[in-house]
């Protein structure tokens, strides 16, 4: 007998709790890959440039340059001079001696970042990268070269594209996206002090995975998607501040999420974009907090008919109070509710324990996809022949 969608996700269940059985392996791996390189001389360079004043850009593309915004982001708020470059920029600054770039691309080999890079050198800026292949392009012209293991896409390359993804974090870039956005956050946060940056990375890991999420939260909402998309009605990621980029890095994967002959209507939209969602949309919101600004939004989101997935680490925030029947909580543990009531929901914290929850959601979120795609029976190949569109 065939088993249906619903029929898998019960056996799933009655196995073992696999989600958060495949969150805790995913933190280990990432607390497993050690970053190599000048770290003492990249330390002393930044700590120059922020005394300084100098700017610094953090350069990618894709989620890599997700990943630089979130960094750019976590730099301002600790005394940086700091912007961000993706293939999102629509201007591009002129480059020159004064200028720290920090270029991450796993493959070493991206064209757009390697390209900012040349530019950048030929006009005398000081270039630092993160990849997991020092020896390629993006080495050759950087000053300094951080080796931060992941597999990326082009270790994809060894693995049997017609089978199902059996790793959390061999999805594409994903390893390496993780292990730069930890390593980038942990070398800001060591930045005035000895500590080594894989014992802070560590640390700050095992802080993170120091949580049992609920499965069946997730499987509901791996039900949800799946209607959602048999019924050819679009998915709508949403967020403020941080939780606006966790947003986006999401909703980039799970556009991978079909088959050669099916599609998924995937979009990340900021609020404004709510007005053009339809009956039968699924709007996910990740919001740690759940206060005020989006209760706010709930009415409107109900008014069109749409249903919602609340991310958040409050079963009783506002914005919690105001779901329905229809819609899904997702509790993810780490908002800190007086990091709100001292910066307001759209600002950066200043530390890493106050950052918690938009990391554990990334990563949750990325365990997810995994888990979709199994239950999809989505293989490596398939994904891989969507990326040139999802980036």
């Amino acid at each position: 007998m065939n088993m249906t969608l619903d029929d898998k996700l019960s056996e799933k269940i009655k196995i073992f709790d696999y989600f958060n059985d495949s969150f805790q392996f995913a933190c280990e791996r990432l607390k497993m890959n050690q970053i190599s390189g000048p770290i003492d001389e990249v330390k002393s360079h930044l700590r120059k440039v922020k005394d300084e004043k100098k700017p610094i850009w953090f350069v990618g593309v894709g989620r890599s340059g997700l990943v630089g915004v979130i960094l750019s982001a976590y730099a301002r708020i600790n005394g940086f001079n700091s912007g961000w470059i993706t293939e999102e920029s629509t201007l591009s600054p002129e480059f020159n001696k004064d200028h720290t770039l920090l270029l991450i691309t796993g493959t070493g080999t991206t064209p757009e970042t390697v390209g900012y890079a040349s530019e950048a050198r030929e006009a005398g800026s000081k270039l630092i990268c993160f990849t997991s292949y020092p020896q390629q392009k993006i080495g050759e012209l950087s000053d300094y070269k951080i080796h931060i293991p992941g597999r990326t896409k082009i270790d994809e390359r060894d693995l049997d594209t017609r089978q199902l993804i059996n790793n959390p974090l061999d999805i594409l870039g994903s390893e390496f996206e993780h292990s730069a956005l930890l390593t980038g956050l942990c070398l800001i946060d060591i930045l005035n002090s000895d500590k080594n940056i894989n014992q802070r990375k560590s640390e700050f890991i095992d802080y993170i995975k120091n949580i049992k999420l609920d499965s069946n939260q997730f499987l509901k909402r791996a039900l949800r998607i799946h209607k959602t998309k048999e019924n050819n009605k679009k998915i709508v990621t949403v967020g403020v501040g941080m939780s606006n980029v966790v947003a986006k890095f999401y909703a980039k994967r799970l556009a991978h999420c079909a088959k050669k002959d099916d599609d998924i209507h995937v979009y990340h939209k900021s609020d404004a974009g709510l007005s053009t969602i339809k009956k039968d949309d699924l709007i996910e919101i990740i919001s740690g907090s759940g206060r005020k600004y989006w209760a706010e939004k709930i009415d409107l989101i109900h008014s069109s008919g749409a249903n919602i997935n609340l991310i958040t680490s409050y079963k009783t925030s506002l914005a919690a109070m105001k779901l329905n029947a229809n819609d899904l909580l997702i509790q993810i543990p780490g908002r800190i509710i007086e990091r709100e009531k001292e910066l307001g929901e759209t600002a950066v914290p200043s530390s890493l324990e106050k950052l918690v929850f938009e990391i554990r959601t990334l990563i949750a979120d990325d365990v997810f996809i995994h888990y979709f795609l199994n239950l999809e029976g989505i293989t490596h190949k398939e994904v891989q022949d969507r990326h040139p569109i999802f980036t």
